[in-house]
């Protein structure tokens, strides 16, 4: 099969600070057949001058705002490549990112999505988004998915033609768009893979609004609650599965959003759980006390929060010992390496 083309959509709102950063990334692609394609979703500032000055042979497309889920669909039903990648306007890819995916999904038959393992940059403090022990080539199923054990969101591949017949990123949906198409594919029974190397480089900004965090969790669970499996007969989850999702996700959204005072949101959240039977006991106590004393919920819920985090973290980075590793280069030893690190951290892997 000859070398397919790889259409690379970058949805950009007011992003003049940072899409030349992202545009240099895609130039220093090792993969040679790009197609790139700027979708300018509204800007007031300079951001499509800045990226045909960047990247002149990009594709810059003008619409009026209507978020990052319309803006990324909007790009691949204007592309052409037979395969489509998305960066986000203030991110970048590693240089050998294209090349590794194409060549994952070439080579696996039943392989029909490719993410990665990512570097997260806060300043002057980077780490990887994943841990980068364990195999190259990781298989992510509906359950890893559901459970938040799934490559960077914004680093999938997959061919064109399965993006749309998909139905594309929900419009309806400005955060928690991507998690929501990949259990969408999962759920469909396409297999999903992660090539464990931080390939795609997420730059946080900080400051991020509480009420976009907010939006987010709330959309983690309205993400689990399409997966009913008594009103969606396609959903590979069990009744009892899915309730211990929904409860464990509902509950650990709406004790964050308590604490940032997002306290509309995080009673929104607990209402998800009004009518449903047979909740677990852990969550069905945390859920009545809400009603009894949100204070008291605040308070028990960031706990439970706190100890599953605590337990999550410790699985994934392998035990005691990774966790304290992984807390060191993030909190301590990545602060004195600085934005040097990032190279290097991304070139050693």
């Amino acid at each position: 099969m000859s070398a397919p083309t790889v259409s690379v959509v970058i949805p950009a709102f007011n992003a003049g600070d940072t899409i030349g950063r992202a545009l240099a990334s895609l130039r220093a692609q090792t993969y040679p057949h790009l197609e790139i394609i700027v979708v300018d979703d509204g800007s007031a500032d300079d951001t499509a001058t800045r990226a045909r000055a960047e990247h002149p042979a990009a594709r810059c497309i003008r619409q009026d705002n209507a978020g990052p889920s319309a803006a990324r669909n909007r790009g691949v039903q204007e592309a052409s490549g037979e395969l489509v990648a998305f960066l986000d306007a203030d991110d970048e890819f590693a240089p050998e990112k294209v090349a590794r995916q194409v060549e994952v999904l070439l080579d696996g038959d039943d392989v029909h999505v490719c993410g990665t393992n990512g570097l997260v940059v806060e300043g002057r403090r980077s780490y990887p988004f994943n841990p980068t022990t364990g195999p190259a080539l990781i298989r992510r199923s509906f359950h890893d998915i559901v459970s938040d054990c799934h490559p960077v969101m914004a680093s999938l591949m997959l061919p064109r033609t399965l993006f749309l017949d998909a139905g594309g990123y929900d419009p309806g949906m400005r955060v928690g768009e991507d998690k929501d198409l990949l259990l969408r594919l999962a759920g469909s029974g396409c297999g999903v893979v992660e090539i464990n190397r931080p390939l795609y480089i997420m730059h946080r900004r900080p400051g991020t609004l509480s009420t976009a965090r907010a939006a987010d969790r709330a959309s983690r669970v309205a993400a689990i609650a399409r997966w009913d499996p008594e009103s969606n007969p396609d959903s590979p989850l069990t009744r009892r599965e899915y309730v211990r999702a929904l409860g464990h996700r509902a509950i650990i959204s709406a004790a964050e959003c308590s604490r940032e005072g997002a306290h509309e949101v995080a009673r929104e959240l607990l209402g998800w759980l009004d009518e449903v039977p047979g909740l677990p006991p852990a969550h069905r106590v945390l859920h009545r006390l809400s009603r009894l004393s949100y204070p008291a919920f605040g308070v028990l819920g960031n706990a439970y929060r706190n100890w599953h985090a605590l337990v999550g973290a410790s699985r994934r980075w392998g035990g005691f010992a990774g966790l304290v590793r992984q807390g060191w280069r993030r909190y301590i030893g990545s602060e004195t390496a600085g934005q040097e690190g990032v190279a290097g951290e991304v070139g050693s892997r």
